[in-house]
C-alpha cells in the first residue's frame, strides 16, 4: 500500500467517524459530513459492482436526509447511511489489502536458477521489512500536527475554513454549530492538544468533545481582538484504536443568535489561531 493510498484511507475512516458521530447529534451538520464521504468514496472505489452500487445509494440516502420530514424517519435514513458508508469502507480496505497481498507474492524471487540474486533481493526485502516494522512502531508515535499550517495527511476536518493570512497573523474559521477533526489510530496513544482562538461573539460558550464525550468546556467567552487572543487551551486525550472524533461545540455563531459579521452567510463561531495535536512521548 503506498503511504498516500494509506493517507487516504485514514482520511476516509475520519471523515466516517466524523459523519456517524455528528448525524447521532445534528442530522444538518452530519448530512454535509456525509457529502464528504461521498466525494471522498467517488475518489477513491474501483468505479464498478458492488461499490458503485453502494456509492448510488450513498447519494440517494444522502438526498433523503434533506426531504425527510420528521425527525425520525431523519433517523431511520441516517442510520442505513452509516451503515452503507461503513460497508463500503471495509470493502475498500479489503480490497487495497488483498492487492497488497497479490504484489507481495509477485516479488517473490525463488527460482531454481539464480540463487545468489536470489538470496541478494531476500537480503533486501529484508532490510525493508525491518525499516516498515520500525515505521509501524513509531507511527503512533509520530503524531505532530499542526492545523494552522495546513492541512495535515490524515486528518479529515468538517466546519473549518482553509488557512488565511494577514499582516502576519494566521488563522482559520471554525462554523457553527460543531466543527470537528477526525483521524484513525493504530493503537491507543495519549496526547497533547493545544489551541487559541479569536472569539468574535459576546458570552460565547466553547464545548470541547473527544469521541461524544465532553472533556472540556469555557463559558461566558469575552470578544477577543487580533492582537490578543482570548482563548488558550492545552488538554491531554486519550485517543482509542481506530476512528476518534474531536469537536467543538458551539452555543452561537454568525446568523444564529448573533450576526457580527451580516455581510457574510458564513455561520462562523470562533478564529482558530493556534491548533496542534502532539504525542506524549
Amino acid at each position: 500500500m503506498t503511504r498516500l493510498m494509506r493517507y487516504r484511507l485514514d482520511r476516509l475512516g475520519a471523515l466516517c467517524q466524523c459523519a456517524e458521530d455528528t448525524l447521532a447529534r445534528d442530522v444538518a451538520q452530519g448530512r454535509e459530513a456525509l457529502v464528504e464521504v461521498v466525494g471522498e468514496l467517488d475518489a477513491l472505489h474501483p468505479g464498478g459492482g458492488p461499490a458503485l452500487g453502494r456509492l448510488r445509494s450513498l447519494r440517494a440516502l444522502e438526498a433523503a436526509l434533506s426531504r425527510a420530514g420528521t425527525p425520525e424517519s431523519a433517523e431511520v435514513i441516517a442510520h442505513k447511511a452509516v451503515q452503507t458508508m461503513w460497508q463500503e469502507y471495509f470493502s475498500l480496505a479489503r480490497a487495497v489489502r488483498s492487492d497488497q497481498r497479490a504484489r507481495g507474492k509477485q516479488l517473490w524471487p525463488w527460482s531454481k536458477s539464480g540463487l545468489v540474486r536470489s538470496a541478494l533481493v531476500f537480503v533486501v526485502i529484508a532490510a525493508v521489512w525491518s525499516a516498515t516494522l520500525w515505521v509501524k512502531r513509531d507511527a503512533a508515535s509520530d503524531i505532530n500536527y499542526d492545523l494552522l499550517s495546513g492541512d495535515s495527511p490524515g486528518v479529515a476536518l468538517l466546519g473549518f475554513h482553509g488557512v488565511e493570512h494577514d499582516r502576519g497573523r494566521v488563522w482559520r474559521w471554525m462554523d457553527g454549530p460543531n466543527a470537528c477533526l477526525g483521524l484513525t489510530m493504530p493503537k491507543e496513544r495519549e496526547v497533547v492538544f493545544t489551541f487559541s482562538a479569536m472569539n468574535p461573539i459576546p458570552g460565547q460558550r466553547l464545548d470541547v468533545v473527544l469521541n461524544n464525550v465532553k472533556v472540556a468546556s469555557y463559558d461566558n467567552l469575552a470578544v477577543g481582538t487580533w492582537d490578543k487572543a482570548g482563548i488558550r487551551g492545552e488538554l491531554k486525550l486519550r485517543l482509542r484504536v481506530g476512528g476518534n472524533t474531536l469537536c467543538f461545540e458551539f452555543a452561537d455563531y454568525n446568523h444564529h443568535l448573533t450576526a457580527f459579521a451580516p455581510g457574510d452567510p458564513s455561520p462562523y463561531a470562533l478564529a482558530i489561531t493556534g491548533l496542534t495535536l502532539v504525542a506524549v512521548p
